[in-house]
């Protein structure tokens, strides 16, 4: 979860992702947890012991959750 947020932020620093239009948000912060979304499905795919849990709806959920405040409340 954490290298997906670094590569993101790395590739998406630019001057029109970082521009806030809300001023405690910008693009890129709320674009980051998708990217995270997105990795979780994709590691699952992978790891059939991890996809095949019945828990792992709700902790990709609170995975993504907890990407979102990282980026906001610390970048």
């Amino acid at each position: 979860m954490g290298l997906s947020i670094l590569i993101w932020r790395e590739a998406g620093n630019t001057p029109s992702l970082n521009d806030d239009p809300i001023p405690v948000v910008s693009p890129n912060d709320v674009l980051a947890p998708v990217l995270t979304y997105v990795c979780l499905g994709l590691l699952a795919g992978f790891r059939t012991s991890i996809g095949g849990s019945s828990e792992w709806p709700r902790l990709r959920a609170l995975l993504t959750l907890l990407s979102l405040v990282v980026n906001v409340a610390t970048i």
